[in-house]
């Protein structure tokens, strides 16, 4: 890190390390404010050691990729994640399918030769490495090339985890709505696929099974209003602040492809004027949502340096604004951001932070998509 600047020293990761793990490094967002490094347990998604997460990972040194079970489910998914996937709007097949891969009772290979003795427990696509979920889904060559070619083009071996459920749940934090459901889609078609090679002996072509995930989620949705179009909420639009009070739009956005992002701010009067704005361009970054909290920041050390006291911030990202509310230690991927954020609003005499649906944040919607040009 460049010393009172608080930015990663790009020259010095690439004298140092390869590309791909300078990507990796850079995009770890760090304290604007020089906060003291804590420890992090990077195999929970709050950063927080549990006995459950370490007997996990003790399991996998072990060899043993097989999940004790538990009334709540496979370990380490909260119901936020198991609410993303039931509500996902794909075939009730494809739902299951992505219960039991993060229930991990997949009959991989090497899960099967656990129980039975197999002649040939490697991959099915490659020959090359022991067929266990990460490999088969992440790790695989030929899946690989699968990703790059389906809608998403996910770098899939980008995306760290120590097992294919927490890379699963890792690619499902860097996307929203459909490409979520593309997502669930296109790992139920790798698993289709590789059972066609294995009981009917067939070529698994990357280029058309992605096309194949894209054009059966697409019939489907087509065919499958998501939701109840009686509870269909109208879209709303952005209003006015009170007399007297400035609102702040946030935006983020992420690349998944080039792991790169912005965030836009838009700073505006009581009659809707202008009174400042904000573009910025982050050539690493590491989700969506780190760009969300990234925006958030942005706004308010621009309301801070424009001397405001009186504000209202909005921001159409659900999990910056709970972090934001709530009063404990935030050890996740943008804990330090939210820290910052914290410290930064007892700047204001008056500040309210809310979450408003997309529609309403248009304008720093804008903004930052102007970063994305660069």
């Amino acid at each position: 890190m460049v010393e009172n600047d608080y930015e990663w020293n790009i020259p010095l990761l690439e004298a140092l390390f390869t590309p791909m793990e300078v990507g990796i490094i850079a995009s770890i967002p760090l304290s604007l404010r020089g906060a003291d490094d804590s420890f992090v347990w990077h195999y929970d998604k709050r950063g927080n050691y549990g006995v459950r997460s370490g007997y996990h990972v003790a399991r996998l040194d072990d060899g043993r990729s097989d999940r004790a079970s538990s009334s709540n489910g496979s370990y380490g998914i909260n119901a936020t994640y198991w609410k993303i996937i039931w509500g996902a709007n794909i075939p009730p097949k494809v739902r299951v399918f992505i219960w039991r891969l993060l229930r991990g009772i997949l009959p991989t290979r090497r899960a099967l030769s656990h129980k039975v003795s197999l002649l040939d427990s490697n991959c099915l696509f490659c020959n090359h490495a022991l067929e266990d979920g990460l490999h088969l889904f992440r790790d695989c060559d030929v899946t690989t090339c699968f990703w790059v070619c389906t809608k998403l083009g996910l770098l899939a071996k980008n995306v760290a985890a120590s097992c294919v459920e927490d890379w699963v749940l890792n690619v499902i934090e860097k996307l929203d709505g459909n490409q979520r459901c593309a997502f669930f889609m296109a790992l139920w078609v790798i698993w289709s696929e590789r059972n066609n090679v294995l009981w009917n002996e067939s070529f698994f072509c990357a280029s058309n099974a992605a096309q194949w995930a894209s054009k059966f989620l697409e019939e489907y949705q087509q065919f499958h209003v998501h939701g109840n179009a009686k509870g269909r909420r109208e879209k709303t639009k952005w209003q006015n602040p009170p007399s007297g009070r400035l609102k702040v739009n946030v935006d983020g956005s992420y690349r998944a492809d080039y792991g790169d992002g912005g965030v836009g701010v838009v700073i505006r009067d009581e009659n809707g004027m202008c009174l400042a704005a904000l573009a910025r361009y982050f050539p690493h970054a590491s989700s969506a949502l780190h760009m969300e909290a990234e925006a958030c920041r942005a706004g308010l050390l621009l309301a801070i340096h424009q001397d405001m006291t009186v504000i209202d911030v909005e921001s159409d990202c659900s999990l910056v604004v709970t972090a934001l509310q709530r009063d404990v230690e935030d050890r996740s991927e943008i804990g330090r951001i939210i820290d910052d954020c914290k410290s930064y609003l007892t700047s204001f005499h008056s500040i309210q932070v809310s979450h408003i649906f997309r529609e309403a944040n248009g304008v720093a919607n804008r903004c930052k998509h102007r970063t994305m040009t660069i």
